[in-house]
């Protein structure tokens, strides 16, 4: 079974925990996540297995480019409790939305977008960041790790670190160097998975107490 075979369908795992463990309770920014994941892996499904999806496959990379960013974002933005950190994502998304759209337009959509994806590693590895430091800085009872969110965050984390020096330098790569290093990209995506498996698995354990604060997860699991 070959890498990229496992990468397309490594998203049914976490889609089934959540159908499992978390579709009647989970918090908003969870489901934000499934959604998340399931379109991710229609866009694989579509651009690998038609001919259309395969002839604009980076017309649907760019599109899927904003979607991801705007997910993401949402998810970190529900799970942050401190206003300017939440201020900071918003006022970051204009921005990247606008360039984004900008991009969309002005583009041949023949190459990979790979300084828009570049661009959005950096902005999601920092919200990332901002999210750790403010579990970090407040007082909580439990530990970080036993909360879904902290697995979502790190899956994330882990992806957009992995993958930013492929897509900075993916341009200057002939056909044989991307296809050769692009795997990279794929092993992450099957690692970011296991770890969103991970989050919905633990959020069973939360489901006692629906409050929204992560603090609920950190009092409820032990």
């Amino acid at each position: 079974m070959s890498v990229q075979l496992i990468s397309t369908y490594s998203p049914l795992l976490p889609l089934i925990l959540f159908l499992i463990f978390s579709l009647r309770k989970s918090r908003a920014e969870l489901k934000v996540i499934f959604l998340y994941i399931l379109l991710a892996f229609s866009i694989d499904l579509y651009t690998t297995n038609t001919n259309y999806g395969k002839n604009h496959i980076f017309a649907f990379l760019t599109a899927f480019t904003i979607l991801e960013y705007l997910m993401v974002s949402a998810f970190i933005w529900l799970s942050l409790s401190v206003r300017i950190l939440k201020n900071i994502i918003i006022f970051l998304s204009i921005g990247f939305v606008i360039y984004m759209i900008i991009y969309f337009i002005h583009n041949d959509k023949t190459t990979f977008d790979a300084i828009p994806s570049s661009v959005e590693d950096i902005l999601l590895m920092m919200y990332c960041i901002m999210y750790m430091f403010e579990q970090i800085a407040k007082p909580q009872i439990g530990f970080i790790y036993a909360t879904p969110n902290f697995w979502v965050v790190l899956a994330f984390f882990v992806y957009t670190s992995s993958t930013l020096f492929l897509f900075i330098t993916t341009s200057s790569f002939s056909e044989d160097e991307q296809d050769k290093y692009w795997v990279i990209n794929l092993i992450s995506n099957i690692v970011s998975n296991i770890l969103l498996s991970i989050a919905f698995i633990v959020n069973r354990k939360s489901q006692k107490n629906p409050d929204n604060p992560d603090d609920s997860y950190l009092n409820t699991v032990s």
